[in-house]
């Protein structure tokens, strides 16, 4: 009997330990990198890749990230940063096409506290002007230092989104800490798909561009158990 009790509250234990997301969209960009650049229309560029990301178009907490390493190869980084989780590993491209459910074991969790909250207080979106692509208006804004003198002293890059003003069903993909708490503070920037990101350096050089290729409506899920 007492054998029998321990299984069920080691059963119960272990079904409401398991955590699961839920994925909805999944974005394929290339990324191309610059180097030597003298102005935003000169660039050199360095190295181009793909890589792809996993959404919830209605919750942002959480977000995957894979990286194409080879043909064979995708490296795969989850983060939820409600929950400060963080997990990486190499996977098969082949598994990530068959699988619905992802599973991640608790232990191979590591914890991802970001300890840069401070600094949504030297940054801020600013809106700017809405952008005319193939007859199709587009908002823009940007990620910028709000801080004259540390953004001239640290020469501070300014990250630029060029969004779908069609796609305001899902939330801002907001891929980098300092984006997502800026955006969780104040939620000042429209939702949607952004079709284009790039950084430009404090002199104004273009140094990576980020395009999107497409978005595909799925259904994956990871599960950390």
């Amino acid at each position: 009997m007492r054998t029998y009790l321990i299984l069920i509250l080691l059963t119960f234990k272990l079904t409401h330990s398991q955590k699961t997301y839920v994925f909805d969209y999944l974005h394929e960009y290339e990324l191309t990198f610059y180097k030597d650049s003298k102005s935003i229309n000169n660039s050199v560029e360095d190295k181009v890749f793909k890589r792809f990301l996993l959404t919830n178009s209605k919750d942002n907490n959480y977000i995957a990230l894979l990286i194409e390493i080879d043909s064979l190869t995708f490296r795969m980084e989850f983060s939820d940063r409600k929950e400060a989780i963080f997990y990486s590993t190499n996977i098969l491209k082949s598994i990530v096409t068959k699988m619905n459910v992802f599973n991640i074991a608790i232990e191979d969790i590591t914890g991802n506290n970001y300890p840069y909250k401070y600094k949504i207080k030297e940054y801020d979106f600013i809106n700017i002007k809405d952008t005319l692509i193939n007859n199709r208006t587009y908002y823009r804004y940007n990620l910028t230092s709000i801080l004259p003198k540390i953004r001239k002293r640290k020469k501070r890059m300014t990250e630029y989104f060029i969004i779908d003003k069609n796609t305001s069903y899902h939330l801002p993909i907001l891929l980098h800490h300092t984006d997502y708490e800026e955006w969780k503070s104040k939620k000042n920037i429209p939702n949607g798909i952004y079709i284009e990101k790039y950084y430009a350096d404090f002199y104004g050089r273009l140094k990576s561009k980020e395009k999107l290729i497409k978005s595909t409506s799925i259904e994956k899920k990871i599960s950390i158990n």
